[in-house]
């Protein structure tokens, strides 16, 4: 199995123009999963804003980060709630298999399911 934690090896630095274009795919991802955790049967989410009207609150993780040379791209992306992101920041995560369509993991001893197959 793959450990999926960030090495910590170099911080990114990245220009405006970087900036701008991970923040399009990012939220082209998160559109895409109507702004739910993609962990199979995960639930957990809360509206953003006071009225909810600004959708809800979910988080990009990068698999492999920017800072380790992790890409930019749908594939290196999951969309987590904040509780699964936390989780693959400060836990063991590791990679168990990899299909096109699904990655699954291992967080806390416990296998976890995540959709991968971008509708973008």
């Amino acid at each position: 199995p793959k450990f999926l934690k960030r090495k910590y090896k170099k911080q990114s630095s990245i220009n405006a123009k970087e900036a701008a274009k991970i923040e399009r795919t990012v939220g082209k991802l998160l559109a895409s999963y109507y702004e739910c955790c993609q962990v199979t049967g995960c639930g957990f989410s809360f509206p953003k804003g006071r009225d909810g009207k600004k959708g809800n609150y979910v988080e990009a993780h990068h698999l492999q980060s920017l800072a380790d040379d992790g890409k930019d791209v749908p594939g290196n992306i999951a969309v987590l709630c904040a509780n699964h992101h936390r989780q693959f920041h400060y836990d063991d995560a590791m990679l168990i298999s990899r299909t096109p369509k699904e990655l699954i993991v291992e967080l806390s001893g416990k296998q976890y399911r995540i959709n991968i197959d971008y509708p973008i």
